[in-house]
């Protein structure tokens, strides 16, 4: 072998070498940006759906009726939104997943500071420990009412399901909880939004941020504690 196919074969493991350890990372405003997006697609959704679960006080038929509709009188619309709303949490996951690794990257020891410090801590480490936390809650409560994977499901009889499902007090406390972390985490997260899209001085903002927090709460407690107390599905 030459000297000049010695340089070469050393020019191309540099060039290898170089291609395996600079990887391209997005900004973290990209990264925030693609947070907020996706995490308001959610937020929609999730007002969407509380809405449409309220029709259980309107009866079986209404609820029932209503998931009918979704099912097969959307021509194929529904899986649209479905394969929309895993993109928007696949987006939302993966940009809370890389800010958190940027920032253990960027403070790999413990802030030392005032109270302002540590109150950005706290509602960070809230974000952190809620958003797996209701991520495992959204694949069980998936398996239970969506699938019939846990315990009796009938398909199609969507009032008799939730009643069958939330008669049984230690499901109901797994639910209610579940609530509580699901509004702290979207008033947090509507707020954190707002800020990213520099609305963060707009007081109109942190009330709406209040205002659907304390409704998802608020409603679907209140369809767990009405099936509890016998006010819907009672005999």
């Amino acid at each position: 072998m030459s000297v000049g196919d010695l340089i070469l074969v050393h020019y191309r493991f540099i060039m290898v070498q170089q291609r395996r350890t600079s990887v391209v990372r997005p900004s973290s405003v990209t990264l925030k940006l693609g947070m907020a997006g996706s995490g308001l697609v959610l937020v929609g959704f999730v007002v969407f759906h509380l809405a449409g679960n309220l029709l259980i006080f309107a009866g079986p038929e209404a609820l029932d009726g209503y998931a009918h509709f979704l099912q097969h009188g959307t021509h194929g619309l529904v899986w649209l939104v479905r394969l929309g709303l895993l993109a928007a949490a696949v987006v939302h996951v993966g940009c809370a997943v890389a800010l958190t690794r940027a920032g253990q990257r960027a403070r790999p020891q413990r802030y030392r500071g005032g109270r302002r410090t540590l109150r950005s801590t706290f509602a960070s480490r809230t974000m952190r420990i809620g958003g797996p936390l209701l991520l495992l809650f959204i694949v069980g409560h998936l398996a239970h009412l969506t699938l019939g994977w846990v315990g009796p499901h009938v398909p199609g009889q969507v009032y008799d399901n939730v009643v069958n499902g939330f008669s049984h007090a230690p499901i109901a406390v797994v639910y209610l909880l579940a609530v509580g972390a699901l509004g702290l985490h979207l008033h947090h997260g509507i707020a954190s939004a707002a800020r990213t899209l520099g609305l963060a001085g707009d007081r109109r903002w942190r009330r709406l941020a209040a205002v659907v927090a304390g409704s998802v709460v608020v409603g679907n407690a209140a369809i767990v504690l009405a099936v509890c107390f016998g006010v819907v599905g009672g005999a």
